[in-house]
């Protein structure tokens, strides 16, 4: 899949659909809802064909009377979109975060400004945790019995699996190629934790999915399995690690908000039971890498239906497989 890109990984998750190109060589991961055909990320694939291949989708879409939404576009594609207007869908840019991506080969904790991010990693060494990188699609029965067990009694809700544009699917069922798993375990042997990462770019690109904790696993375990992870891309040939997404930074770093940032505020903290933003923000912040920034785009002539399609779905909750 195209390299540079830490959203790539996830156009594999089994809800969405695809438009190619005439050949085959680039494609449009997007969903239909509502009447909105809701595209996951950047285009993936031979990017010499992205401007075609956006201009077919966007023709389709016209012809079917679907509204065009792109989520999670990165900045270096806004352009792509831009003769969607020419087919009446004139498509409003909204910055919604930035992704946070670690440059490996030049990642270090040297520093006042990384004090935080080791003193969370010398906690779990203090406690004896260990990491070890496993494939997914390795599995044996008795470690994947071990992480399911962890990921039933996560705090983040063990049987539902939630997200659109930013993660995968089928946790521990390895149906996708190149995931792999960072798992920790405490003195005992006992997993305490584990974080799950796709990969593209013939192994260039790592993209955090989802972390997965034991409830009482030692502060400091997700920075610690985080660092790990960086060490492992670095020592077997990635150049890239994507932790993850960081949205709305600005709002959560103006200690002086006006009353529409204070309800952007408030309103973003009314969905902490299903994704707790801000504490992302505070973790994500500890690596001081914040990079490109990402949008939506979309026509606001409909707001309300836009949300709705939106946060359905990036919240609304699918079965887990284990």
């Amino acid at each position: 899949m195209t390299k540079g890109d830490p959203l790539a990984p996830f156009a594999m998750q089994d809800m969405k659909c695809y438009h190619f190109n005439a050949d085959g060589t680039a494609a449009i991961a997007y969903r239909t809802r509502m009447g909105y055909a809701v595209v996951a990320g950047d285009p993936v694939g031979d990017e010499t064909r992205f401007a075609e291949l956006v201009a077919d989708f966007a023709a389709m879409c016209h012809g079917r009377g679907w509204r065009l939404v792109v989520l999670g576009c990165s900045r270096q594609r806004l352009d792509l979109w831009a003769d969607a207007a020419a087919l009446g869908q004139s498509l409003r840019t909204v910055p919604i975060g930035r992704d946070v991506v670690i440059d490996v080969a030049t990642f270090d904790m040297v520093g006042r400004k990384y004090r935080n991010l080791r003193q969370a990693v010398q906690r779990t060494q203090n406690f004896g945790i260990t990491t070890e990188v496993v494939s997914e699609q390795g599995l044996d029965g008795r470690l994947r019995a071990e992480l399911t067990e962890v990921l039933q009694a996560s705090p983040s809700g063990a049987r539902t699996e939630r997200g659109f544009s930013m993660c995968l699917d089928g946790a521990l069922e390895g149906c996708y190629p190149g995931v792999l798993l960072i798992v920790a375990r405490d003195k005992h042997g006992r997993v305490q934790g584990f974080h799950r990462y796709a990969t593209a770019g013939h192994g260039t690109e790592v993209s955090l999915d989802v972390p997965w904790r034991r409830r009482g696993a030692p502060n400091g375990i997700d920075e610690r399995l985080s660092v790990d992870m960086i060490a492992w891309a670095r020592e077997n040939g990635a150049e890239r690690v994507s932790l993850a997404f960081a949205a709305f930074p600005e709002i959560f770093n103006d200690r002086h908000r006006g009353k529409i940032a204070s309800l952007i505020y408030a309103a973003i903290h009314l969905g902490d039971a299903l994704i707790a933003l801000e504490s992302l923000y505070r973790y994500l912040r500890k690596f001081h890498t914040l990079g490109d920034r990402r949008y939506v785009m979309a026509s606001l002539t409909q707001v309300l239906p836009l949300l709705i399609v939106l946060l359905s779905l990036e919240f609304m909750p699918r079965r887990r497989g284990v």
